[in-house]
């Protein structure tokens, strides 16, 4: 729904950042218009517009007190026809009273067809929109910006950015964390060391105690794999890429903590390091993405698990009949994982097996068929811990390449 003094979205004049908004909302205060109903619907949109206006029409409903603006809504059709929606809103002068002007013009008769209803509604100071849904039969969305309530959401946008203080783009959506970047500032990191350095936060070093992801052992493979040495970002990487939520980049108890006093620069080369010395998860041998898995290698590993599981009497985890606990491959020793689990065999052929029918049934052989099948870890740690650490560093083979 639009109005024929619409004011391009965004735009309030001598605002600069949230300090201009705050003089706003600090000095104006609300504005008020007349909502009248009851309005002809028709396309003959500068006829009625103008009818309002000439006598006797415009002192037979309002008398002596004229409106100053005249808004007439409508919507859009085809090639530019506008359509009345049956409303419009009406400015008077502030020391105006738009409660007495409704009370007045509310119930009368503009023709034989329209009986007129007047009712007193918010409006924004700048484009003079409906900003509490009063609208359309009260079907429009509440649009009273939460930065000042006396301005529409476009002319006063709710999210601005952190570091440049411009009006955010709508596209962004919802937004439920304190700070937000512009895309420009995202990549901006003098502008970002500018940000930290203005927020009050001066703790020096977080206080966020981090857990161990791997057991030494396999944190010391993921280093040798990465050349003993810390990868170093690129130049373009900035804080505001590093901490998915820049909200954790001013907490001292989050582990993407940006400590006070610290350069752009420096906390990402910290980050590397913190990355280096403490990974998540470890490396998988990728060799598997150069085999090409035919229906004949999955059949014929479905037939060698199916004929070791009806060997064995294996039925489930739970079950396993004679299924022996413990084997040894490669001069190393084996056993079995007891439970449902979230292992998946380092034979590269079974691998490309496992990626293929997870791609084909969107994840549920992953969650559903892989868990249960049975499994052998050279892991020497506890595996029933939910700490990835305490189950130690090893290899991991199905029942059907165990025995190949």
């Amino acid at each position: 729904m639009s109005s024929q003094n619409n004011t391009p979205a965004a735009e309030v004049a001598g605002i600069s950042g949230v300090a201009g908004i705050a003089g706003i909302a600090g000095v104006a205060g609300p504005r008020y218009a007349v909502l009248m109903r009851g309005l002809p619907i028709t396309k003959k949109y500068d006829k009625l517009l103008c009818h309002l206006s000439k006598e006797p029409y415009s002192t037979r409903i309002w008398g002596r007190t004229k409106p100053i603006k005249t808004e007439l809504l409508y919507d859009d059709e085809d090639y530019g026809v506008k359509r009345t929606t049956g409303e419009a809103i009406f400015l008077f002068e502030e020391n105006k009273d738009e409660k007495c002007i409704a009370r007045c013009s509310d119930g009368i008769r503009l023709d034989k067809s329209h009986t007129l209803g007047t009712h007193v509604i918010r409006v924004c100071r700048t484009c003079h929109s409906d900003t509490y849904g009063q609208t359309d039969d009260g079907g429009s969305l509440e649009t009273a910006s939460k930065i000042d309530p006396d301005s529409c959401r476009s002319c006063v946008p709710d999210k601005f950015c952190c570091c440049c203080a411009k009006p955010l783009s709508e596209e962004i959506g919802d937004i439920y964390t304190k700070y937000v970047s512009c895309q420009s500032c995202r990549e901006n990191i003098e502008k970002q060391e500018a940000w930290r350095n203005s927020v009050p936060i001066h703790d020096t070093e977080s206080s966020y105690k981090e857990p161990t992801y791997l057991c030494s052992e396999a944190i010391q493979r993921e280093k040798d794999l990465l050349g003993g040495k810390a990868p170093v970002s690129d130049d373009w990487v900035t804080p505001f890429m590093v901490s998915y939520c820049t909200d954790s980049l001013i907490d001292p108890k989050s582990g993407n903590y940006w400590p006070y006093g610290m350069s752009a620069k420096d906390y990402v080369k910290f980050q590397d390091e913190r990355r280096f010395n403490n990974p998540m998860s470890e490396t998988q041998d990728d060799s598997w993405r150069d085999i090409e898995v035919t229906n004949e290698i999955t059949q014929d590993y479905w037939k060698r698990m199916t004929s070791l599981q009806t060997k064995y009497d294996f039925k489930s985890l739970s079950d396993i009949g004679s299924l022996p606990t413990t084997l040894s491959k490669e001069d190393k020793s084996y056993r079995l994982v007891p439970d449902i689990h979230g292992f998946t065999c380092d034979d590269p052929t079974c691998q490309a097996i496992f990626h293929q029918q997870n791609d084909l049934d969107g994840g549920g052989y992953a969650a559903l068929v892989a868990t249960g099948l049975p499994i052998y870890t050279s892991r020497s740690g506890d595996l029933k811990s939910d700490t990835v650490s305490d189950i130690g560093y090893g290899k991991e083979y199905c029942l059907a390449c165990m025995m190949k």
